[in-house]
């Protein structure tokens, strides 16, 4: 297998997840969806870490992650309803409902939270002109580039079970606080 060129892999994946918001007829009104470092997806990521350390086969309520994210359960709702529509979370409905991951954290790549993430922003902002299409013509506009290939080529290779371990190449080791039982 050979490696593609970084920039292609991340303008395919944005390209895929465009298709996937817009249908056929709409896919050429997003050409770049920038990697975008949001709160949003800063928190989808941090929930989803969450859901993976829980250890229980049953729900967790939203009010239980907000609680331990210290974020308003409303704004989790927003976050958790993306992470639902791009299949990273299952609801489950009623007494002891909550969410659960849909696949296992080793399945499931930071870089395709923040894809998703980045697609739904670019659907909400439909049309409007915006800095990164402003950017485009700009001296800077090649760094701003090369820095979101390279976020993406190593948030490609973190799942979030490495974020669960600690065990992300390139980071100091992370120690996990111990719950006192």
């Amino acid at each position: 297998m050979t490696q593609d060129d970084p920039l292609a892999a991340v303008r395919r994946t944005k390209l895929q997840v465009a298709h996937q918001i817009f249908g056929d007829p709409q896919i050429n009104r997003i050409k770049e969806l920038e990697v975008r470092n949001s709160s949003r997806a800063r928190y989808a990521v941090a929930a989803l870490v969450d859901l993976a350390q829980s250890q229980s086969r049953r729900p967790v309520a939203l009010a239980d992650i907000a609680q331990r994210q210290a974020v308003s359960v409303s704004y989790l709702e927003q976050v958790f309803a993306l992470l639902r529509i791009n299949g990273f979370v299952k609801s489950v409905r009623g007494p002891g409902g909550g969410y659960l991951l849909s696949r296992t954290p080793n399945e499931i790549r930071v870089s395709d939270v923040f894809t998703s993430f980045a697609a739904s922003q670019a659907a909400a902002d439909g049309d409007r002109d915006n800095d990164d299409v402003a950017r485009g013509n700009t001296p800077t506009a090649k760094l701003w580039d090369a820095l979101d290939a390279e976020t993406m080529r190593f948030l490609s290779n973190v799942t979030i079970r490495d974020v669960v371990d600690g065990t992300i190449v390139g980071s100091r080791p992370v120690r996990h606080a111990q719950a006192a039982e």
